[in-house]
């Protein structure tokens, strides 16, 4: 994710990036266990990285 995009869906990101859902959704779950991104909305499933997550 981009900072210039803002929040993206889960399916905006698959289309993004031409990976598949199971990949993004993997790699969205680790950021997340991370605190590297946030999830913001659960029936769109919209996603935003955190500014800082050091």
């Amino acid at each position: 994710m981009r900072r210039s995009r803002g929040n993206l869906t889960t399916g905006a990101l698959v289309d993004f990036t031409g990976l598949s859902r199971p990949t993004v959704t993997k790699r969205l779950d680790r950021l997340y266990a991370a605190d590297c991104v946030e999830y913001l909305h659960e029936p769109t499933a919209l996603w935003r990285l955190v500014e800082d997550p050091r």
